[in-house]
């Protein structure tokens, strides 16, 4: 522990790792008050990038339901000292003692309900809400936010990056698996499988596999809570699962529509011990104008990319081009296809070749390589010991050829012996094999793989000889 974080904060004992971050709670030297501390490994992020972040969006959300930021450091490590009370817990150790009654369930949604008001109409998305990243003050009946480490603004915005620790609540939008949007309405579905949590006391999609989980956000249907909950009114099912829906439109528009209703449940609980059935939504209203994010028109285009995809899975690679002039929605159409390749519990690994780096080899396929490890890389301690076992038997001593052109690939593998010296054209032939070695790691009947290269115009020399040799691949 750090000198300068020992000197502004004293009585310090760890609360929770939760990926990179640890929490602490202790003393504010300076204000006497308590606190919770963040700090971040300083490999896993920018040094001190992540503290004006959050500090900035915590100033800017300032009040009820936020933590009052009191120190910051940018130093190594960075770290973050927050107002909080001793009494406020993280809510996910309120699970831990086992599903909560009824009433007290929705008293925490609504609660949180009401600070996600307060955060969506200050322009930010917290897009990590979980038990882990909500705080429960028991005596005063309310929550607050404990982590806002992915919070952002609100404004048109694709995610594309690796899925966060706790993609177990991840919006469908938030996996990148498929051309939406994130906007506040993410939120809203993370909330939804919390409530399910604490209603039925299990989360509505569980695997150790993140493939898996993120098939299920994409195209399972939860079980409704009611079946789950014997007794469990019909009326608040029926509000986890408008949370849960996979398309943005069909959810609720705003956490203002979704507290009248949990709070109308909770009213007539008290009344009458039951709750009937009523129109969902009635005070739910869009947060802001939104135009639909769809296509319109390329059906024939759409169903031809299906097709392909589904000859792939019986195994054999099949190359498919998109011709047609600057901006007529090429890249669009095959955004598209990420849901589908999810829904068949494939990857979609995604590059652009650049007309100034014609003479970098591989360019494209290094961005979309990079990606794909970054994701393997987010996954917990048991996938990622399972990739590493996968890839090395894969690549025997050649993991260097695969390292060198991706250096992210040497955290999941390790160091790798030096490579041999081979004239230029074995060198190659060697590489392709690795290459496809590689590659089929991640490839099966039931996990297809869909490399898309945009501006295939700039396509390099090497990186094309390869797409050869994976082609003529059976």
């Amino acid at each position: 522990m750090s000198s300068a974080l020992t000197h502004a904060c004293d009585r310090l004992s760890e609360l929770r790792r939760d990926g990179a971050a640890t929490l602490f709670r202790g003393r504010h030297v300076r204000s006497g008050r308590d606190v919770l501390v963040k700090t971040v490994a300083h490999e896993s992020v920018a040094d001190g990038e992540w503290v004006r972040r959050e500090s900035r969006i915590l100033r800017h959300l300032r009040g009820p339901g936020i933590l009052e930021c009191l120190d910051a450091s940018h130093g190594e490590p960075a770290f973050l000292v927050l107002a909080c009370d001793r009494e406020l817990v993280p809510l996910r150790d309120l699970l831990d003692r086992g599903r909560l009654a009824l009433d007290d369930a929705l008293e925490v949604v609504a609660a949180v309900a009401t600070v996600l008001v307060r955060v969506h109409a200050a322009g930010v998305i917290h897009r990590d809400l979980r038990p882990e990243a909500i705080g429960w003050h028991e005596a005063s009946r309310t929550a607050a936010l404990i982590d806002i480490g992915r919070a952002t603004e609100i404004g048109p915005r694709r995610t594309d990056e690796p899925l966060p620790a706790a993609f177990a609540y991840s919006s469908p939008e938030q996996t990148g698996r498929i051309s939406r949007s994130v906007d506040q309405r993410s939120d809203l579905y993370s909330l939804g499988v919390v409530a399910y949590e604490l209603v039925a006391g299990e989360r509505p999609f569980s695997s150790g596999d993140a493939m898996e989980l993120v098939h299920a956000h994409l195209a399972r249907t939860p079980v409704a809570p009611e079946e789950r909950v014997r007794g469990l009114p019909r009326a608040v099912s029926h509000i986890i699962l408008r949370l849960l829906a996979k398309n943005a439109e069909d959810r609720y528009q705003s956490a203002a529509g979704v507290l009248a209703d949990v709070e109308r449940c909770r009213a007539e609980l008290r009344e009458t011990g039951r709750c009937g059935e009523f129109e969902l939504g009635a005070a739910d209203r869009p947060v802001q104008l939104r135009i639909p994010e769809k296509l319109y028109g390329r059906g024939r285009e759409m169903a031809a990319i299906g097709e392909a995809l589904r000859r792939t899975l019986f195994g054999a690679p099949e190359p498919l081009f998109m011709v047609g002039a600057s901006g007529i929605g090429k890249s669009a159409l095959v955004h598209q296809l990420r849901a589908a390749v999810s829904r068949a519990g494939g990857l979609h690994l995604e590059g652009k070749f650049d007309q100034l780096q014609r003479d970098v080899p591989y360019s494209a396929l290094r961005q979309a390589l990079r990606g794909l490890v970054r994701n393997l890389l987010a996954r917990t301690d048991e996938e990622v010991e399972g990739w590493r076992a996968r890839i090395a038997a894969a690549l025997g001593q050649n993991g260097h050829m695969v390292a060198d052109l991706v250096p992210e690939l040497a955290s999941l593998i390790g160091p790798q012996p030096p490579p041999e010296n081979l004239p230029p054209g074995d060198a190659e032939l060697q590489f392709h094999r690795v290459m496809i070695a590689f590659l089929g790691v991640f490839t099966s009947a039931a996990r297809p793989l869909v490399l898309f290269l945009d501006d295939l115009q700039w396509i390099d020399g090497p990186t094309l000889g390869l797409l050869k040799a994976l082609v003529a691949d059976p």
